[in-house]
């Protein structure tokens, strides 16, 4: 764990504290329940658990000013300290990024933590930046502000004398643990009170220490930092600085899907809550890639005129490999008051739940009117097709041999029409034909070409149904897309070449008509009247015989 802070106390002695998942903390006790609610921009969870503890410690604190807003503090430790409690005067990393309270007025914010076995008697210190300046000791509270003071090397030790001609100025056992503050040089700790006009202290920088110098009124200064009356200090937890917005999403661990040649945006925006402060343009986000081998990731971060920093990460999917990976936006420099410090979204290369195909038709039918099944278009036809019971396609070997074992409409009760596929398997009189017909139909469909369906064009010929079934090569996307629709040929015109040969036919009878008409007239020939004198002399051959038979009797 990099960092970590107290939030608070829970005075329950039966409880227990659980994250929704919106990442909202709650409280669950025996005889109540409570949340702690929607956060604010810089919120917190001090509604369940009261203000934050103080995590400092019981030892005296040494500033020592290093320009105008930055600030060290040493951590004293005793030199007859027993060797098992020493930690319990030091800094540590539970202190990194929190805030230094003064009794009276000030903070400052924690950047780092320091370990270290010089100077002698401070083994840890923090690099603080100071956002509100620290009150000072006053003449009524230490009279030794009324001197001026001189400063001699005794050792290891430094030995402070005052003034002795001013008689009001005088070192007290209550400055113990306090600070002797000196622009431009060490501080100096004060240990122990010689008399009233001289005291020991230890340096904060020995190697900038002033050795044999006087020092005016009103040109030092004493801090109390001290503990020896009861701490004076105390360190809470930093309030929230930032403000982690997600662009596309409001939940923290979103999971996205990209698919085969897709790609994603992930944007985040972090505002900090500065006052008025210009920040310098650091890198305020640290981004972590789970599986970097999986996805193609590339970031671009920027800082905009209001001093957010904007950061967007692109994850292409451009190898045929399937998994998942994390990808982490970490806020190291955020307060642990604030609601998100760190967000996990989760890209996966796979197809999307959400993916499909579908067919759509090319006129919109009602839901209504496929129920009823009467659609008509402007025509008056009727655009839905209400197959009969048991209905089985028919097949190039015949109308009642269908390939298909697959039924439409189908009703368990009602005979089956068109089944004669079933008498071929017991019979097997048209088992080797079938075998050979289906060899030759799927021998096709295993070496089917690959169409463009942008520029594809069905040409159906025949009748009645056909059942299309759609897919999407492998390589293209992770999805199996698969979806089939049906066509059904209602009055089919004659496939090629019937209408070729009777239209041929026709031309053919009809010229010849028109030629013999020709020739007809062309050589005197008149048909008709030939035909008219053909039926007159069959009438009176008739009347003849009518006669003669009338005279016999």
């Amino acid at each position: 764990m990099g960092r970590h802070g107290a939030v608070g106390n829970v005075t329950e002695r039966i409880f227990t504290l659980f994250y929704d998942h919106l990442g909202f903390l709650h409280k669950l006790t025996p005889g109540h329940f409570e949340a702690s609610g929607p956060p604010t921009a810089f919120g917190n969870s001090r509604n369940l658990f009261g203000q934050p503890p103080d995590i400092g410690f019981e030892t005296a604190l040494a500033p020592q000013h290093t320009s105008l807003d930055e600030i060290i503090f040493f951590a004293y430790v005793p030199e007859n300290e027993p060797q098992e409690t020493i930690y319990s005067k030091k800094f540590n990393n539970i202190h990194y990024g929190k805030v230094i309270h003064s009794g009276k007025t000030g903070r400052a914010h924690i950047r780092k933590v320091l370990q270290h076995t010089i100077p002698k008697g401070f083994l840890s210190s923090v690099i603080a930046e100071m956002k509100e300046p620290f009150g000072l000791e006053e003449v009524n509270e230490s009279s030794c502000l009324s001197s001026s003071l001189l400063i001699n090397k005794a050792g290891n030790v430094y030995k402070l004398t005052l003034d002795s001609q001013v008689v009001q100025a005088l070192f007290e056992n209550t400055d113990i643990e306090k600070t002797v503050v000196l622009p431009g040089y060490s501080s100096f700790l004060i240990t122990s009170i010689l008399d009233n006009k001289n005291a020991l202290a230890i340096a904060t920088m020995p190697e900038n220490a002033p050795n044999n110098m006087t020092f005016l009124k009103n040109t030092w200064f004493l801090y109390n930092f001290g503990q020896r009356n009861g701490r004076t200090w105390k360190i809470h937890s930093k309030p929230c600085n930032y403000w982690f917005q997600h662009d596309d999403s409001p939940s923290l661990n979103i999971v996205k899907y990209i698919d085969l040649g897709n790609s994603h945006v992930l944007k985040v925006k972090v505002i900090r809550n500065s006052k008025g402060f210009r920040m310098l343009e650091i890198p305020l986000l640290t981004v972590f890639v789970g599986n970097p081998n999986l996805l193609e990731v590339k970031a671009e971060a920027a800082f905009d005129d209001t001093d957010s920093y904007l950061i967007a990460i692109s994850a292409a999917s451009k190898v045929l490999q399937w998994g998942s990976t994390s990808v982490a936006f970490i806020m190291w420099s955020a307060s642990a008051e604030c609601f998100v410090t760190t967000m996990v979204p989760t890209l996966k290369s796979s197809c999307s739940y959400l993916r499909s195909m579908h067919h759509i038709p090319s006129k919109f039918i009602p839901s209504e009117d496929w129920i009823s099944g009467v659609h008509k278009d402007s025509q008056g036809f009727n655009l839905i097709k209400t197959l009969p019971i048991n209905y089985r396609p028919p097949s190039n070997m015949g109308i009642a041999i269908p390939l298909t074992d697959n039924f439409y409409h189908a009703d368990p009760s009602k005979p089956i029409p068109r089944n004669l596929f079933h008498l071929s398997k017991v019979n097997n009189f048209f088992t080797n034909k079938l075998i050979k017909k289906m060899k030759k139909f799927v021998e096709p469909i295993v070496g089917a070409a690959v169409y463009n369906p942008s520029g594809l064009n069905l040409s159906i010929k025949g009748s009645e149904l056909f059942h299309f079934r759609v897919t999407v090569i492998s390589g293209v996307t992770f999805c199996n897309l698969i979806e089939e629709f049906q066509i059904y040929v209602d009055e089919a015109p004659l496939p090629f070449p019937g209408h070729t040969l009777i239209a041929v036919a026709t031309a053919v009878v009809l010229g010849g008509l028109i030629f013999m008409a020709f020739m007809f007239q062309l050589h005197g020939i008149h048909p008709w009247k030939t035909f008219q004198n053909w039926i007159r002399r069959k009438q009176a051959k008739l009347s003849s015989i009518t006669l003669s038979e009338l005279i016999r009797r």
